[in-house]
């Protein structure tokens, strides 16, 4: 069990490291292209 346990501590903290930046640049994106996030939208609309 013990192995097991460290697997997901391991697991838990390399998904806490990659959500944490992913977020930031998702902040960091709405501010900085929010003028494109409409086209973006209006592309995705238009090809489905």
């Amino acid at each position: 069990m013990g192995i097991s346990i460290n697997v997901i501590f391991l697991l838990a903290s390399l998904i806490v490291f990659w959500i944490i930046p992913a977020i930031g640049i998702a902040k960091n994106y709405r501010n900085n292209f929010s003028n494109n996030v409409p086209v973006f939208l209006r592309l995705l609309y238009k090809t489905k």
